[in-house]
């Protein structure tokens, strides 16, 4: 789950999971079962314990690709030894620490350098989790950033085999032929020429190949789509190239950054592109979905 905002996964999970407990996803990142990480498109997500330890290792070679191409921190690398820098990394990151005391330590190791630059630099290049009780529903709290495999007490996986990741990204409940699945994921198109005959082709409205899985369920196009409460950074705003059956005009998700539950009405719009907010026990606002009970599904 999308989890830049801390409490997003609570309320994406929510609006998808009939019967969905708040108490049953802090159990699980209390006990560490799920965890905070950076993972897709660099982004922070939730994801079983499992998962992280096999996902971070088939995601590193995008990730760092990523701090070279789509970041200001790459640069700061130049002429450093980035082996000592990892260094200072784990040494800071083997108890959670926040980001003031990781740049205080790189400030002393590497007094002619942006301490701050480093600091995020290291973000890219270990793998770290985000530490409770940030994270668990209305906690807060600073951001707190562990060695994951300290945090979990298990060393990284296997990686996991690209063409799988694909699948599985294909079978998420989220996904569709529109998926950005290369903004997302270290595919080549060698990768997928590899997977052509196991996946089905389609033509959008421009006439550009979409692929998906051969047996996922596809409804009517005709399907009524209810209202939909997201939180901020949703895969559902996030995850497609096309936007425009969800958000009119195809602009860009209405997500300023936020903690994911107070402000998820950030997430929400209707079909005349009015914004929704929750107030209560009711939706309120302009347009289609106003006054809408929250159980409302």
């Amino acid at each position: 789950m999308q989890a830049q905002a801390p409490d997003a996964p609570y309320v994406g999970l929510w609006t998808r999971l009939a019967g969905f407990r708040a108490s049953e996803l802090t159990r699980l990142v209390h006990s560490r079962a799920a965890v905070r990480t950076t993972l897709m498109r660099v982004t922070i997500h939730l994801a079983t314990a499992r998962d992280c330890l096999a996902l971070h290792p088939a995601l590193q070679p995008m990730i760092e690709h990523r701090l070279h191409t789509a970041s200001p921190y790459g640069r700061q690398l130049t002429g450093i030894d980035v082996n000592e820098l990892l260094e200072v990394g784990r040494e800071v990151h083997r108890e959670p620490r926040t980001r003031a005391e990781l740049r205080a330590r790189l400030a002393d190791r590497f007094p002619d350098r942006n301490p701050n630059d480093l600091a995020y630099a290291i973000t890219y290049l270990l793998p770290l989790a985000h530490a409770t009780p940030r994270g668990i529903w209305r906690r807060g709290g600073s951001v707190r950033l562990v060695d994951l495999t300290e945090w979990l007490g298990r060393p990284l996986a296997n990686p996991i085999a690209l063409p799988v990741l694909v699948r599985r990204y294909l079978a998420a409940p989220r996904a569709s032929p529109t998926c950005r699945a290369g903004r997302a994921l270290p595919v080549s198109l060698p990768v997928v020429a590899t997977m052509r005959s196991r996946l089905r082709s389609f033509r959008d409205e421009r006439g550009r190949e979409l692929l998906d899985l051969p047996d996922v369920p596809r409804p009517d196009p005709a399907t009524p789509a209810p209202p939909r409460f997201l939180p901020e950074y949703d895969n559902v705003l996030l995850a497609h190239a096309d936007r425009s059956r969800i958000l009119v005009g195809n602009q860009g998700p209405p997500a300023p950054p936020g903690n994911g539950g107070s402000r998820a009405r950030n997430g929400m719009r209707n079909r005349s592109g009015l914004p929704l907010r929750l107030s209560g026990r009711r939706c309120h606002g302009r347009g289609p979905g106003a006054g809408l009970p929250v159980h409302s599904r």
